[in-house]
């Protein structure tokens, strides 16, 4: 999987050290094109095994169906942990790694909202290089504007 097509239409609004820390902004369509799941099969399964450990609210519900949410939004790839793929590439061309945080309770969570034109996730991963080290943590959140073709990225330092 390549983030190429997403990063090329990508404009970075507001940088202290991207990826670090700032704020992304690409066209929705560029940026799903990376995430796979095309089949109707392949996002079934990949919901089936995300949806019971992230935290789902449509509309301000909470969902274990995965039913709910494929009919819930336009954008149910966007429900998966597969959204946080390019994310992670873009730490990896800066050798950093992202990572769950161990013995840290922290599921993903995603907002559908506005009967499925908005998608908002949120996640706190940990942050660290080949050798093992760093003990910080960005907190990621993506919103999808699925009427406009919109997404806005921003990583921000979520460390204690």
């Amino acid at each position: 999987m390549t983030t190429r097509h997403a990063m090329r239409d990508f404009v970075c609004v507001s940088s202290s050290s991207m990826p670090r820390e700032g704020v992304a902004v690409l066209p929705l369509r560029a940026f799903q094109r990376d995430l796979g799941l095309r089949t109707r099969r392949a996002l079934r399964k990949q919901l089936e095994l995300d949806v019971p450990r992230s935290c789902v609210w449509i509309d301000g519900t909470r969902t274990l169906s995965v039913d709910e949410v494929l009919a819930s939004t336009h954008a149910p790839r966007l429900c998966t942990q597969a959204v946080l793929a390019p994310v992670v590439e873009w730490f990896l061309r800066e050798d950093m790694l992202l990572h769950e945080v161990m013995g840290m309770r922290n599921p993903m969570v995603v907002h559908v909202r506005h009967g499925g034109d908005e998608v908002v996730i949120q996640k706190v991963l940990g942050v660290g290089d080949w050798e093992g080290g760093g003990n910080r943590t960005v907190r990621v959140t993506m919103a999808a504007d699925v009427r406009n073709d919109v997404m806005v990225v921003e990583v921000e330092d979520a460390s204690d």
